[in-house]
């Protein structure tokens, strides 16, 4: 294996280190970046290079020339402005440690719902998206379709993604608990993405009757709405729905607020209104739910739905870590045997 591939790095924040406050921000960063991504292998420093950003995670993957670690920890660093945040927000992994973390996301072992499968798909769109531009050399591709191959032994080899877990998923879950059942409520889904769509399949399992979906693009929401026997809503029309709702689960890419105080305090709406905000950047403004009879969630509240899952997923994990293990050990040694022993212990050390 040529020495290169040991000067791998990656630097990041998730909802393990960072609030949504801060990752949220971040994620307005990275999507600039996401255009210029060609731009971070401008760096003097930098020579391979891939941005993931989801929810729950923005990371920068890169591979640059020995020796240069703290350097190109501070460049990154200042490119991201991470700098304006507290130091235990973000991460920094190097080499085979690096490798480990990525083997890890790639799995949904570093995942906020453990088991869920969206990750596996938003690692391969950002290594195609760094592919197209150009920013992936021998590096980041071996490394990106190891970890990719190893996330689909996991979930072929163990049952840690059994139930299509996911985000959205759990969040209709934890609606559950304040309402008692869905058949009779009316909910209002914004955004068409991948997260919308969890939202969607698992509403289709509760037998959801009443749904409408909103999008930006409409032609979207109406596939969508299609799925449940739903209605769908023009963007600038959700305003005139809200009297008529009981739930709103939102979950759009957009780098704005979709819902703001000033407006929505105006607005008629049920005596009991439950909103779960799923984007990163969030899309409904925090001071709603201060206002009079609405309970709003973001996506860091999932809290117990999530350590319920993961209680329920613990031997399985570990079968996970196992094939992690092993697939480390391939990586390195092939030229490099002598440190199969530390990898071991250091796949082993992380899961304590």
């Amino acid at each position: 294996m040529d020495e290169k591939i040991l000067e791998f790095a990656v630097l990041g924040v998730s909802y393990k280190t960072a609030s949504i406050a801060v990752r949220e921000r971040i994620a307005l960063t990275g999507k600039t970046l996401h255009d210029g991504l060609a731009g971070l292998c401008r760096q003097e420093l930098i020579k391979e290079a891939m941005i993931l950003s989801t929810c729950n995670r923005f990371e920068v993957y890169v591979a640059y020339e020995a020796g240069k670690d703290d350097s190109v920890k501070v460049r990154l660093q200042e490119i991201l402005e991470l700098k304006q945040y507290p130091l235990q927000s973000g991460y920094w992994f190097t080499g085979q440690r690096a490798v480990l973390h990525l083997f890890r996301v790639a799995s949904s072992l570093d995942s906020q719902v453990i088991g869920e499968n969206q990750i596996l798909g938003q690692l391969t769109r950002a290594y195609l998206k760094a592919k197209d531009a150009g920013t992936i050399n021998y590096v980041l591709d071996m490394l990106m379709q190891k970890a990719v191959s190893t996330g689909k032994r996991v979930r072929t080899e163990t049952g840690i993604s059994n139930g299509n877990i996911s985000i959205g998923k759990l969040a209709v879950k934890m609606v559950e608990k304040d309402l008692d059942n869905l058949q009779d409520r009316r909910i209002l889904i914004i955004g068409a993405g991948e997260t919308a769509e969890t939202v969607v399949n698992y509403l289709k399992e509760r037998n959801a009757a009443a749904v409408l979906v909103s999008n930006r693009t409409y032609s979207k929401a109406c596939i969508l709405a299609a799925e449940l026997q739903g209605r769908a809503v023009k963007f600038d029309q959700i305003e005139k729905e809200l009297p008529s709702v009981d739930i709103i689960l939102s979950s759009t890419s957009a780098r704005h607020l979709v819902l703001r105080k000033d407006r929505f305090e105006l607005l008629v709406r049920k005596d009991k209104l439950i909103i779960f905000d799923l984007a990163v950047p969030r899309d409904i403004d925090p001071g709603i739910g201060g206002l009079k009879g609405v309970k709003l969630y973001n996506i860091d509240e999932l809290g117990s739905v999530v350590e319920e899952n993961y209680k329920k997923r613990l031997v399985e994990a570990g079968k996970a870590e196992a094939i992690i293990e092993q697939e480390m050990v391939k990586v390195y040694s092939v030229r490099e045997p002598v440190k199969c022993q530390r990898l071991i212990n250091l796949v082993q050390e992380a899961v304590r």
